[in-house]
């Protein structure tokens, strides 16, 4: 009948750091994106972990991660729940009961007030029958909206907890070692393959060296004449 919370398992091991590491990356990062949907992340100082999808629609709400951090053999291990929420339990509480009322009050109708002759009879029965038909499309729409939730909160706690890049403790990420300075140990580098470059001008600035009697470079030449020609 769906009266049960649905439930899913999530275990994720983070190697080589510690419980008060992994809590430190956790409030550094605070959340992450995961299908163009933003999912926070709160964990406390036990290291009590606990996050929610944004609620899709008024009538839904998304279900919610409660795990813990724990300390392992090599390093720390999040267990924990992702749980449906009990409102969405409630709904299918909610309509079932009222199915179940309206078929109760077909009884003493029909055995004290008239039994089919009275109208009351009908609306009971078909309000009985409709609410029980909308208890179970919700109930099955949970499932659905379930199997389709779990697996993003899922992966958003393996993305937040993909720490190659964590930061220390302190919330300072890791400082970049600077990069070498001085004469290699190794000798100069070697000169790059190729023939040497010839010596003198470059070919560029012998081609277009000034003529004899042509004007200094950057001076107009005077309008009319000709560079003088040797003879």
């Amino acid at each position: 009948m769906g009266f049960r919370r649905h439930r899913r398992p999530i275990t994720i091991e983070v190697a080589g750091a510690g419980p008060a590491e992994v809590i430190a990356a956790v409030r550094e990062r605070g959340a992450v994106v995961v299908g163009g949907t933003r999912v926070s992340f709160h964990v406390s100082d036990a290291g009590r972990v606990r996050a929610r999808l944004p609620v899709p629609s008024p009538t839904h709400m998304a279900p919610h991660l409660t795990a813990r951090l724990v300390a392992a053999d090599r390093g720390t291990v999040l267990t924990g729940q992702i749980r449906e929420s009990y409102l969405e339990v409630a709904y299918s509480y909610l309509y079932y009961g009222l199915a179940g009322l309206l078929a109760l009050a077909v009884l003493p109708i029909l055995a004290f007030e008239g039994g089919p002759r009275n109208p009351g009879l009908y609306v009971c029965g078909v309000g009985a029958l409709l609410l029980g038909h909308v208890g179970f499309l919700t109930t099955r729409h949970r499932r659905v909206a379930f199997a389709a939730n779990a697996p993003d909160l899922d992966r958003a706690a393996h993305l937040l907890l993909a720490l190659r890049d964590r930061p220390r403790p302190g919330g300072h990420p890791e400082p970049t070692p600077p990069l070498p300075t001085g004469p290699s140990p190794d000798g100069p580098p070697a000169p790059p393959d190729g023939p040497a470059p010839p010596d003198g001008p470059p070919r560029d600035a012998r081609e277009h060296a000034a003529a004899p009697g042509d004007p200094a470079p950057g001076r107009p030449r005077p309008s009319g004449l000709r560079p003088a020609t040797p003879e």
